[in-house]
């Protein structure tokens, strides 16, 4: 019996054992279960999460592809709308820019243009001016040069009224008076020796063929140039002077005269006046007509009869 009782201990903690065992089986396996579903869950939301984002991403893209869509549309609706406004546009700019860039270089060329005239007028104006200026200097000298001229004759004339007898003799000595031009000058010549006079003897005695004249007195004045002073010599009579003014041309046929010229020594106021009349002559082309002698203005009979003869 007591045996027995120990048996069916030994069967009881058995018995224990196993509904034990069974009891942790079975929340082992109610925890498993719950793990499962935990991560069935989580799963679960793990895909509806990776739904929602693959729905926004794809709706996302919708709305980019219809943006897209849109954007392309209003481009194919502005080329085939506005594309010809645009270009109307940018035709009547550039008419304008061109219009203003053209009205530009027309302001530039005439600005440039008054410019040019303003400069060119200064400058004919600044000639003229200096031409003026010269002119007016030379008009000056002339006139002071006349007016110093005028007062010397003046001079001369009251000189004349106070001692006539003088300027009588004074006219008198400068009648017997030649001038002789271009004479060639002797490298021995001197104001002091006589190379000078002997030299004009031998010019009349040789030269004109004239023995009787006789040479009181020769002077050569000072040259301002290249060529020899003007030779002034003084005859013993006016007959001597007539003769030479005779045979003055018989120069012309020896080499060694041939440019040498004799005149009359006359007052300077004379030889002026001369001079003018020769001047006025020429101009008229009446030179060969005419000739001027002691002032005064002598038609010219021998030429005239010479032109006659040739006819």
């Amino acid at each position: 019996m007591p045996g027995n009782k120990i048996r069916d201990n030994n069967i009881d903690l058995d018995k224990i054992d196993i509904i034990e065992e069974a009891i942790v089986h079975k929340e082992s396996t109610h925890k498993m279960t719950k793990n499962k579903q935990s991560r069935k869950r989580n799963l679960s939301a793990s895909d509806s999460e990776l739904n929602r984002t693959e729905h926004e991403n794809k709706k996302t893209k919708n709305t980019q592809e219809q943006f897209n869509n849109a954007n392309v549309a209003d481009c194919d609706n502005l080329n085939d709308l506005d594309l010809k406004s645009l270009v109307i546009s940018l035709s009547l700019e550039l008419k304008s820019a061109v219009s203003t860039l053209s009205k530009q270089m027309t302001d530039l060329e005439y600005r440039l243009e008054q410019k040019i005239s303003q400069k060119l007028m200064i400058a004919v104006d600044t000639k003229i001016e200096n031409e003026f200026s010269n002119v007016r200097q030379e008009i000056k000298s002339e006139i002071d040069t006349m007016k110093n001229r005028l007062n010397s004759a003046e001079k001369s004339y009251a000189s004349v009224v106070k001692n006539p007898k003088q300027t009588n003799t004074e006219d008198y000595e400068r009648g017997k008076n030649i001038i002789v031009k271009m004479f060639p000058v002797d490298k021995n010549e001197t104001p002091t020796n006589n190379c000078l006079k002997n030299n004009v003897i031998s010019m009349v005695k040789d030269g004109m063929k004239l023995k009787n004249i006789i040479v009181e007195k020769v002077e050569r004045k000072q040259s301002n140039g290249p060529r020899p002073g003007v030779v002034i010599a003084r005859l013993q009579s006016k007959q001597n002077k007539v003769e030479i003014m005779e045979k003055k041309k018989e120069l012309r046929k020896i080499q060694k005269y041939r440019n040498v010229y004799i005149e009359s020594d006359i007052p300077y106021e004379t030889r002026v006046a001369n001079s003018n009349m020769r001047t006025i002559l020429k101009e008229m082309g009446k030179l060969n007509e005419f000739k001027v002698s002691q002032g005064k203005l002598v038609r010219n009979f021998q030429r005239n009869q010479s032109q006659n003869d040739g006819r």
